[in-house]
């Protein structure tokens, strides 16, 4: 928020960004409260939930769909009934967002699993690490992770996935790259827009195809240009700025940011990127004002040509200003060469 208040951003754009967040934490606050007074979590004390999308990232509205993740920093061998204990829970939860009222889970709960931390660093970077859902749900962590219950065992398991790119740190310490990292920040984004691909490949050329799939794929495409590029971006960018090493502290403490936040503390240290960076901010609140809409309203919007055009040209221009920042991060240190090679 301070890094924000230099930019001398428009009041209607700062203002959109308070307001998502005051609006985010109560509804993480509510869900956290309820959470905790589940009975069945008891039987996985080293188990931490987090959320991420946009409740992690602090700018959900009142449509916005909640993302939840599910960590055990133990094995699943050490966990006795662990099958049975991970339904209970699993149906609490659900029952839980019904009752709160947000959107069903994604893919009729697909993605509502236990996730075990010894196991993502065991594959980190392996064969396992896409299709188990390690990569995700690792990067997710990291970059908008917002822990809902346990935040010791969610800082933990934090920690421990951090040090697992430092691992060269300690032969390093007075010129260390976070080189693992951004690698995986940047594999990340282009995982996430090869599967867009491979989506909008499976509608293929068939015209008779329903339109509102294509809609709904025209919007995750949106939405992508936007939020995935923020998160990886941002963080991209400021780890781009230390002059010296990059040490786990510093990325524990970036972690704790909102991606927003992330961005704007680029411009407090490097005032060259200023009007890149509050640029892409007001191009950020915009998307956020278009998708505050229902899901029928949004595919309504999309429907509309003229709209649509408009839509991704801001996309176009956010993607622009957040290129225009990264190319005006000091060079100094030659950090961003390993973006390319």
């Amino acid at each position: 928020m301070k890094w924000r208040d230099k930019l001398g951003l428009k009041r209607e754009v700062q203002e959109c960004l308070v307001e998502r967040a005051a609006f985010s934490s109560t509804r993480l606050d509510d869900l956290r409260n309820q959470i905790s007074q589940s009975k069945h979590l008891q039987s996985l004390p080293d188990l931490s939930i987090f959320a991420s999308g946009s409740y992690g990232r602090l700018e959900a509205g009142r449509h916005s769909d909640i993302d939840l993740f599910f960590l055990c920093n133990k094995r699943p061998s050490e966990y006795a009934g662990l099958n049975i204990s991970k339904i209970q829970m699993m149906s609490e939860i659900i029952d839980i967002a019904r009752a709160m009222h947000f959107p069903e889970f994604s893919n009729d709960g697909e993605f509502l699993s236990v996730l075990f931390v010894p196991e993502i660093l065991d594959n980190l970077g392996g064969r396992s690490d896409d299709y188990a859902n390690h990569f995700t749900a690792r990067l997710l962590l990291l970059l908008e992770g917002r822990p809902l219950t346990n935040a010791a065992a969610f800082q933990t398991a934090t920690e421990n996935i951090i040090e697992s790119y430092f691992r060269d740190y300690p032969h390093h310490p007075e010129d260390f790259r976070p080189t693992f990292l951004t690698n995986d920040i940047i594999r990340f984004w282009k995982t996430l827009c090869l599967n867009y691909e491979n989506r909008r490949n499976a509608l293929g050329s068939n015209r008779e195809v329903d339109s509102a799939r294509r809609r709904k794929q025209q919007i995750k495409n949106y939405k992508l240009k936007f939020s995935r590029a923020l998160t990886c971006f941002a963080t991209i960018g400021i780890l781009s700025t230390f002059d010296t090493s990059v040490e786990p502290k510093d990325v524990a403490d970036l972690c704790e940011l909102a991606p927003i936040d992330r961005l704007a503390q680029i411009a407090d240290r490097r005032p060259k990127a200023k009007t890149a960076v509050k640029d892409a901010i007001a191009l950020y609140s915009s998307f956020l004002r278009t998708t505050a809409k229902s899901p029928d309203e949004l595919a309504a919007y999309f429907a509309d040509e003229k709209n649509r055009t408009n839509a991704f040209k801001e996309a176009a221009l956010f993607g622009d200003r957040m290129f225009d920042m990264l190319t005006r991060i000091d060079m100094n240190q030659r950090k961003v060469r390993y973006l390319v090679i």
